[in-house]
C-alpha cells in the first residue's frame, strides 16, 4: 500500500491520537497527544503529561459576536450574546465618526428590549493630558455612561468588562475609555457601574446622542 493512501482521516496510522487512559507508555519529552475522550492537547514534559488546551476550548478570551455599524443612534448586541458559556465578558467599542461631541451611554438588555430602570450606577475618575482633572458620576439613571463620543476624526474607544449579566445577580462592570478633546487635548477615565437590581441579561445596547459610527466586539472568558 502506497504510503499517501493511508495519509488523512480515514487513515488507520494516527500519531499522536488516543484516548486519556490510552496514552503512550514510554513517551518522550516533547512528545504532542490529542485525547479524542477529553478533547485536549497534551505534551510530556519529561515527567508528566501537561494539557495545552481546556476540553471546551482554549483558556482565556474566546471571541463571541461582532458588527461594524455605520451612522446610527443606536446599536444592539444581538440577542443571547451572554449565555451559560461564559460567566465574564470583554466588549471593546471603537468608535470611527460621530456627528456630535457628546456622551454615549449603555443598557442592558434581555429578550430583545433595554432595561431603562433608574437604577444604573456609575463613576469614573479621569484626567486630561494638560494634567485637567476629568471626572463623572451618576448614581440613579436609566443607563451608564461608558465613553464621549468627538466629531474630530479622534480615537475614541472603550474596552470594558462586564460580570456575570447572565446570571440573576447585579451585574457589575469595569473598564477604561480614551477619547481625544480640542480643549484639553487627549483625555483618559477609568470607569466602573453596577445595576441595582437582579436582573438577568443576554445582550446590551449602546446609544448615541447623533449619528454614529465603528466596529464592537465582545469576547467571552473561559474560566479553565
Amino acid at each position: 500500500m502506497p504510503f499517501s493512501s493511508v495519509l488523512g482521516a480515514s487513515s488507520v496510522i494516527k500519531p499522536g491520537v488516543c484516548t486519556s487512559t490510552t496514552r503512550p507508555s514510554v513517551p518522550y519529552t516533547g512528545q504532542l497527544i490529542f485525547e479524542t475522550d477529553t478533547s485536549r492537547l497534551a505534551v510530556w514534559t519529561g515527567s508528566a503529561w501537561q494539557y495545552e488546551t481546556a476540553a471546551a476550548g482554549p483558556p482565556g478570551l474566546v471571541y463571541v459576536t461582532g458588527a461594524t455599524f455605520t451612522t446610527v443612534t443606536s446599536v444592539s448586541l444581538p440577542a443571547n450574546t451572554f449565555t451559560s458559556t461564559h460567566r465574564n465578558y470583554k466588549i471593546v467599542l471603537h468608535i470611527t465618526a460621530a456627528a456630535s461631541s457628546s456622551a454615549a451611554t449603555m443598557r442592558l438588555r434581555a429578550s430583545g428590549t433595554d432595561d431603562s430602570s433608574s437604577v444604573y450606577r456609575y463613576a469614573a475618575v479621569g484626567l486630561t493630558s494638560t494634567n485637567v482633572a476629568y471626572n463623572f458620576n451618576n448614581n440613579s439613571t436609566t443607563s451608564w455612561q461608558i465613553l464621549e463620543t468627538n466629531v474630530d476624526p479622534q480615537p475614541t474607544a472603550m474596552s470594558m468588562d462586564l460580570f456575570s449579566p447572565q446570571v440573576a445577580t447585579q451585574t457589575i462592570a469595569t473598564g477604561t475609555f480614551i477619547h481625544s478633546n480640542g480643549a484639553y487635548g487627549l483625555i483618559t477615565n477609568t470607569w466602573s457601574g453596577r445595576f441595582g437590581a437582579t436582573t438577568q441579561f443576554d445582550a446590551a445596547s449602546f446609544i448615541f446622542a447623533g449619528n454614529t459610527s465603528g466596529v464592537y466586539s465582545v469576547y467571552g472568558y473561559t474560566d479553565s
